[in-house]
C-alpha cells in the first residue's frame, strides 16, 4: 500500500480541501480516500481523492449550472406562451442533479410555477394550464335540454366543475330522471350510454324479466302462489292425495326409528310436528293445525285475491 498523500489546502477546480473525512472512510472498505471539500458558493461536500486529482469533480454542480445558463443564455424577462420568466430558481437548481435549469416564471392568470429551460425553449409549456382549459372549453358543446335514455339536462353544474378543476375536460351536468330524481352526471356518462337513468330504468327491466319468467320479487306473492297451487283449492285443503302416500293422510308418516306416527305441517316456511303412539291421535292433530294455521293464511289469501 502506497503512502498517503495529504492533500488539505490543495484547490481542484471550485474545490478547496479542508481536511479528511475520517467517519466516511472508517465506513470505506475501498483503498480510495474521502476528503471534506468546501465549493466557492459554500457547499461543503465529501468528494473522493481520486475524482479530485482527475478533475471528474470540480465543483457541487454550480459550474455545470452556470455552463448551462450561458449555453442556454438568461431568460429573465422573456416570454414563452403566457409564461414570463422572473428569475433562476436557485433553490430547485441546487436539489436538482441534472443539468436542466428551472426558472420561476409568472402565468398571465398570476400563477406562479418553476419551470425547466427546456420546456420553456421547446414550447414544452406555455402555460400553467390555463391556456388548455380554455382552448377546450371551446371546442365543449351546450347538451342544456336534451335526453338521454331517461335523463333531461337542466344545466351545467358549475359548483362540481369547480372542484374538478384538475380534470376539466370532464364536465358534470344537473340531470333530472324521469322518476323524479334530480343528480349530477357526467357528459361523457351521458353522450356514451353509460348512465341512462338514477337507477329505475334497470328495476324496471329486473321486474319485467321477473313477470315473463313466472318469477316475483314480492315474497308474499310467491307465498300465495305456492299455497294455491300446492296446498289449496282457493278455499279448503286439497283432497287428492299424493300417489306416493302410503298411509291415506296429509302429512303423517311412520317413524320406524322410533316407532312412532309424526304429523307435521309447513305453513310460511316453519314446520309443525308431533309424534303419537297411534295413526288416529296423528291423523286429528294434523286436521286440528289445519283449522288453527291453515284457515287465517287462507282468509289473507282470498281477501287478496278480492282486492286484485
Amino acid at each position: 500500500m502506497g503512502k498517503m498523500i495529504d492533500i488539505t489546502g490543495c484547490k481542484f477546480g471550485r474545490w478547496t480541501v479542508k481536511e479528511l473525512d475520517i467517519a466516511r472512510n472508517n465506513k470505506n472498505k475501498h483503498f480510495n480516500l474521502y476528503w471534506i471539500c468546501e465549493c466557492e458558493c459554500g457547499t461543503i461536500r465529501s468528494v473522493l481523492g481520486y475524482r479530485l486529482k482527475k478533475g471528474d469533480s470540480q465543483s457541487c454542480g454550480c459550474l455545470q449550472r452556470e455552463l448551462t445558463v450561458k449555453k442556454m443564455g438568461d431568460l429573465t424577462g422573456r416570454t414563452f406562451g403566457r409564461w414570463t420568466v422572473k428569475e433562476l430558481d436557485i433553490a430547485r437548481n441546487n436539489e436538482n442533479k441534472s443539468s436542466n435549469m428551472y426558472w420561476i416564471c409568472e402565468c398571465e392568470c398570476g400563477t406562479i410555477k418553476s419551470v425547466s429551460g427546456y420546456a420553456l425553449k421547446n414550447g414544452g409549456s406555455q402555460s400553467c394550464g390555463c391556456l388548455r382549459r380554455e382552448q377546450t372549453g371551446k371546442k365543449k358543446i351546450d347538451i342544456t335540454g336534451l335526453t338521454f335514455g331517461r335523463w333531461t339536462v337542466k344545466e351545467l353544474d358549475i359548483a362540481r366543475n369547480n372542484e374538478n378543476r384538475p380534470h376539466n375536460y370532464i364536465r358534470y351536468w344537473i340531470c333530472e330522471c324521469e322518476c323524479g330524481t334530480i343528480k349530477s352526471v357526467s357528459g361523457y356518462a351521458l353522450r356514451s350510454g353509460v348512465s341512462k337513468s338514477c337507477g329505475c330504468l334497470r328495476r324496471d327491466r329486473a321486474k319485467q324479466r321477473n313477470i315473463r319468467s313466472g318469477k316475483s320479487l314480492d315474497t308474499r306473492q310467491k307465498l300465495y302462489k305456492e299455497l294455491e297451487t300446492y296446498l289449496y283449492d282457493e278455499t279448503n285443503i286439497a283432497e287428492k292425495i299424493p300417489s306416493d302416500n302410503a298411509f291415506g293422510s296429509f302429512g303423517v308418516s311412520f317413524d320406524t326409528a322410533n316407532n312412532n306416527w309424526v304429523a307435521s305441517i309447513t305453513v310460511r316456511e316453519k314446520v309443525y310436528c308431533k309424534a303419537y303412539k297411534t295413526f288416529s291421535g296423528a291423523i286429528r292433530w294434523r286436521q286440528k293445525m289445519e283449522e288453527l294455521l291453515c284457515e287465517p293464511v287462507m282468509a289473507e289469501f282470498s281477501e287478496s285475491r278480492m282486492m286484485k
